[in-house]
């Protein structure tokens, strides 16, 4: 196995890592284009429902659907600091409501990890934003989410949940959402899953990594992706100071996924899915031990077996 020895030497971190090729895709032009040509006709625009969305009544991949997801968009950082690691997790979604049976997209529970027995590593959800748009009279009118209408509580021992009834939905409504979901765990990130109870009509995904975390992308599943790969920056603050470190961001999309039978409220294993892993070997970190550092990686791996 050939291996990676990378020293940023400003901040003093090492990094041996397994050199693997993150992820490969082929698709015929045809397709391509036929792709881009759908995206382009995507509202990617948050906070702005189209006639269009407004006034649909059905889904024409999925005819008989009681709701669709007409814009999916997950943004994932790195966020580095002088002896911090984070990822954060930025959800944007837009949902149509069809008819009576699609009421329940108006419901949404968010899990996230926060253990009661480990207060060192933990998951939080902040900047949470619901909008429902109904077109009324000819006229659309929007209806932002109230406090009273937001729920935090203890799944379990392992897990917090952020739910939410969004307001004044009715057949014909469109949802809007977005959050921030802030992680602990860098070694094993959250996987992105595509497909839900509702068919979705266009979704993409970014990931942004520095150079010196190399992590294995692997989409399972049989839904069609779309990959492209293009170096980024990463923004590092150290002693007041900021400085950019090269990046890699990872681009996946999608259109017209079909949806998939759900149990609770985590996704069913057959969704399709693109799963993240960290490879390395060793690294160290502002004087950490090798025991210390395979200690926080067993707590994502402990995480991850949940």
């Amino acid at each position: 196995m050939a291996l990676i020895y990378y020293k940023l030497s400003y901040f003093q971190h090492y990094f041996i890592l397994p050199m693997k090729k993150t992820f490969y895709a082929t698709i015929s032009m045809m397709c391509l284009v036929s792709f881009m040509a759908q995206a382009e006709d995507v509202n990617t625009q948050m906070g702005n429902p189209t006639l269009g969305e407004l006034t649909m009544t059905s889904y024409s991949s999925a005819p008989d659907a009681p709701a669709v997801v007409l814009y999916s968009n997950t943004e994932v950082e790195f966020q580095t600091s002088t002896f911090d690691y984070t990822i954060t997790y930025t959800h944007q979604q837009r949902v149509k409501v069809l008819n009576d049976k699609g009421l329940k997209a108006g419901q949404v529970t968010i899990p996230y990890y926060k253990s009661q027995l480990r207060e060192l590593r933990k998951e939080s959800i902040s900047g949470l934003k619901v909008t429902t748009y109904n077109l009324e009279d000819g006229k659309v009118s929007s209806y932002p989410i109230s406090k009273d209408s937001i729920f935090e509580e203890r799944l379990d021992a392992t897990y917090m949940t952020l739910s939410f009834h969004a307001p004044q939905v009715r057949p014909g409504s469109v949802i809007e959402y977005s959050y921030t979901l802030n992680s602990d765990y860098i070694f094993s990130p959250e996987p992105w899953y595509i497909q839900g109870q509702y068919p979705v009509a266009y979704a993409q995904y970014s990931f942004n990594a520095p150079v010196w975390c190399i992590y294995n992308c692997e989409p399972q599943g049989t839904v069609p992706l779309i990959y492209k790969q293009e170096d980024s920056k990463i923004i590092h603050g150290h002693g007041g100071l900021l400085r950019e470190f090269p990046g890699v961001r990872h681009h996946f999309s999608a259109t017209h996924v079909p949806a998939v039978q759900t149990s609770g409220l985590f996704p069913s294993a057959s969704s399709a899915s693109v799963q993240h892993m960290l490879k390395f070997l060793w690294y160290d970190i502002h004087g950490l031990s090798e025991k210390q550092c395979e200690r926080l990686f067993q707590l994502d791996e402990d995480l991850n077996a949940i």
